[in-house]
């Protein structure tokens, strides 16, 4: 797999295991896929030209949480509103997703 060679593994050794020990849970096949991998590694390879990163005015929080809530609406996009399905994809706890989609309300991100 592309991402294991080309990501930068700051932590080494100890985040590749957590990596691919994380995908192991969450896999729900026999293939390891992108969306099994923690969030950190999957921001990695987002696009670096787009409206998150051009507008020079966000501040850290603000950057992190517009590619937090862009990859919560694609992961509720692809599993097709299923919640427990796109948690999964994320790599986080289901209560959590839903946590963060009420704290995203008004972003136009629903349920269903």
């Amino acid at each position: 797999m592309d991402i294991f060679m080309e990501y930068p593994w700051p932590g080494n050794v100890r985040e590749l295991e957590n990596a691919i020990e994380g995908a192991l849970v969450v896999m729900d096949g026999d293939e390891i896929r992108p969306e099994h991998l923690p969030l950190q590694i999957r921001a990695y390879f987002l696009p670096k030209k787009g409206t998150i990163l051009s507008d020079e005015r966000l501040n850290l929080n603000e950057a992190l949480e517009k590619v937090e809530s862009e990859l919560i609406k694609k992961a509720i996009r692809e599993s097709e509103g299923n919640v427990t399905r796109a948690a999964r994809m994320l790599g986080i706890p289901r209560q959590t997703l839903q946590y963060k989609l009420r704290k995203l309300k008004g972003d136009g991100i629903t349920k269903n």
